[in-house]
């Protein structure tokens, strides 16, 4: 058995010894194609232009309408963040030296959206935001559900006040012996005072958006990644560079037998 093992691990040196051997006879394909690559890299990082990279988080705004729901209030936002997505990828800036706009949902928070910006002037990204946000704010369809939100709230808050007016009135004309009247009326006027004074607070904070944090000017590019691509233009071309070294070989090996069969044939 022992024997058996030992022949095993010779007959794998000699395998690994030959290999070494076939590698060493074409070290100049394995060198000619690392060489070839890092060349193309190298032309490829001169020729390519740089790419800078800044983010901004968005936070959508509240729709009031579902807060003053007295049964059951919830926040949802004006827009859902894929509307909101859709809405920012849909839009052209035409500024010049900017790259490309995307925007995602944030997973983490339902109603926040990662607004990614990248341009080759890093100059252009604060401006372009900027810009951006301002065809936000002008959009037909953002403006009209702005207005529909706060059509809705003008109705509540004027039939609330047509509320409160009556029991003023009707409080006035109580009489004072009737206490227990009088507390109910009191608590009925504070809840609608309460009431009023929310919605009139929601109609003076609508907004469609609430800027979390603006994009920086980067200082240096994101693309390309010089040292990551030198590295996997490398390894890549040294692989690809045994591989070939090892089909020739092969192929050479390949045609001597087929020689030698001639030969006797």
């Amino acid at each position: 058995m022992e024997k058996q093992r030992g022949e095993i691990y010779y007959e794998e040196e000699i395998d690994l010894y030959e290999l070494w051997l076939r590698l060493k006879k074409r070290w100049k394909v394995v060198a000619g194609t690392v060489l070839l690559f890092l060349v193309a890299s190298l032309v490829y990082l001169f020729v390519a232009k740089p790419v800078y990279e800044s983010s901004a988080v968005i936070k959508i705004g509240y729709d009031p309408v579902f807060l003053i729901n007295p049964e059951e209030p919830k926040f949802l936002p004006i827009l859902t963040p894929q509307e909101f997505s859709h809405l920012i990828s849909s839009i052209n800036l035409d500024v010049k030296g900017l790259k490309n706009i995307e925007a995602q949902p944030e997973t983490k928070s339902p109603s926040t959206v990662i607004i990614n910006i990248s341009a080759y002037d890093p100059e252009v990204i604060e401006p372009a935001f900027r810009k951006l946000m301002a065809r936000i704010e002008n959009n037909p369809m953002v403006k009209d559900k702005i207005y529909s939100v706060k059509s809705i709230l003008q109705t509540r808050k004027k039939k609330l006040l047509e509320a409160l007016q009556e029991l003023y009135t009707y409080k006035k004309e109580l009489n004072q012996k009737d206490i227990d009247k009088l507390a109910e009326v009191s608590t009925r006027i504070a809840m609608l005072e309460r009431e009023f004074d929310d919605i009139r607070i929601l109609l003076s904070n609508i907004r469609a958006f609430e800027v979390i944090s603006e994009p920086r000017t980067p200082t240096q590019p994101s693309k390309p990644k010089k040292l990551l691509i030198l590295a996997v233009s490398f390894v890549s071309s040294l692989f690809l560079g045994i591989f070939l070294a090892l089909f020739l070989e092969w192929l050479e090996e390949a045609r001597k037998r087929y020689r030698e069969r001639s030969i006797e044939s």
